[in-house]
């Protein structure tokens, strides 16, 4: 068919799926921080990321796991909002995504929140 073809030409979608991005998430989640949604685009590209740290540091060092994934280089990651939730217990924090990821691994728009 015309859409299986373009899946497979890299023009929509993709025949990856998501599991080298949770594959890649969870290599960069440091104790202490966890993921609440995230936002993959089109072409698999992560457009935004939240979720939640028991410390200040915690953003910080999820940031740097998640650069130093191959499936993300190329993507340049900046902190949108980062603010104390829950009674002060722990730090909501939403990362952004901007360029395109050199290793492609494209999928479907889609937001996903555990």
């Amino acid at each position: 068919t015309h859409a299986a073809a373009a899946v497979e030409a890299g023009a929509i979608g993709s025949d990856k799926g998501f599991s080298g991005h949770f594959q890649a998430f969870s290599r960069a989640i440091v104790p202490g921080v966890w993921l609440t949604g995230f936002q993959i685009g089109a072409r698999g590209e992560i457009v935004k990321l939240s979720g939640r740290a028991l410390d200040s540091e915690g953003p910080a060092r999820f940031l740097h796991g998640l650069r130093e994934q191959p499936l993300f280089q190329g993507l340049q990651f900046s902190f949108l909002q980062i603010a104390k939730g829950g009674d002060g217990r722990y730090l909501d924090f939403t990362l952004q995504a901007q360029g395109e990821p050199t290793a492609q691994t494209a999928a479907p728009a889609s937001e996903v929140r555990p």
